[in-house]
């Protein structure tokens, strides 16, 4: 019998997870988990102390001869996750979704605004210096691609690497979802009904309706006391409040944003066209036409 799990999506965050996650849920040959779609089992010293036992309990629903893995795109920016993988799959295949670094900070700085953490008119920067994520780096750390991935390769093989481009999703979808079906040796002609499925727009943070989401996350927040059962069903709850009063956004980045940001990002972005052989010329030239949030 196959180890469960035999494929990760680790990263990176922002950067269309929950299509890739929808389009593996609909194919008939693939297994994930049904909630959460995170699991931040290998990132997170609360669940990774649970052992192995509570983490395949996710796969329960596993059909036979479906393929198993799961989508946790923070996995990628954590400084034991590599290790730790391989500890315990030494064999797995590996998942990574790449996006221009300042498009993905970005639309994190904003998801982090609506969600409360942040005020409006923080700097990217100063919400940098002071955000982090289950003791994991840093708002802009998170897309320092080249670093995170050159700790992954110190334990795995190139082979067992599939890296993509979030640009790739945009421009052609389905060609890119049959590679990665290709690579977990399944059926690359299936057509997930997801496919064409837009990635998820951002939304509105000048609104009141976002102004209202804010404060209910900050009281989730404050509630810190609350065990995580409950912590979790309040922030599931204000979601689906989000969702119905907030209306979506696509928007270009500001190019003050731009500016602050693109110094931070283009030594880096260099060494890791070197690294994974793809032209990343455009990434130093500035954002995307448009931020999604991913």
């Amino acid at each position: 019998m196959s180890e469960i799990p035999e494929f990760l999506f680790i990263g990176g965050a922002r950067c269309a997870s929950t299509w890739l996650h929808d389009c593996l849920t609909a194919h008939p040959q693939t297994c994930v988990p049904r909630r959460p779609k995170e699991l931040n089992f290998f990132n997170r010293d609360s669940n990774y102390e649970k052992g192995l036992d509570w983490y395949r309990r996710f796969w329960e629903h596993k059909s036979e001869n479906q393929v198993c893995g799961e989508v946790t795109p923070t996995y990628l920016c954590h400084q034991l996750t590599a290790q730790r993988i391989k500890s315990h799959f030494p064999n797995i295949k590996l998942i990574v979704c790449l996006r221009n670094p300042i498009d993905r900070t970005y639309s994190a700085y904003r998801g982090h605004v609506l969600a409360g953490r942040i005020d409006p008119g923080v700097t990217v920067r100063a919400a940098s210096d002071s955000l982090t994520f289950d003791n994991q780096s840093s708002l802009i750390d998170h897309a320092f691609y080249f670093r995170h991935l050159k700790r992954f390769l110190e334990h795995f093989t190139s082979e067992q690497l599939f890296i993509y481009l979030f640009d790739d999703v945009r421009a052609d979808p389905l060609g890119t979802i049959a590679r990665v079906f290709e690579f977990l040796e399944v059926d690359s002609n299936f057509v997930p009904p997801e496919f064409e499925k837009k990635v998820n727009t951002g939304f509105q943070i000048q609104s009141r309706g976002a102004s209202l989401v804010r404060r209910l996350f900050k009281v989730g927040n404050h509630k810190a006391s609350n065990p995580n059962p409950i912590r979790r069903s309040f922030e599931i709850a204000v979601r689906i409040i989000r969702n119905q009063i907030v209306k979506p956004e696509t928007t270009t980045v500001p190019p003050h944003i731009v500016e602050e940001l693109l110094p931070i990002f283009k030594d880096e972005n260099k060494k890791l066209a070197q690294l994974i052989g793809r032209d990343l010329t455009h990434w130093n030239q500035g954002a995307d036409d448009e931020t999604i949030n991913a």
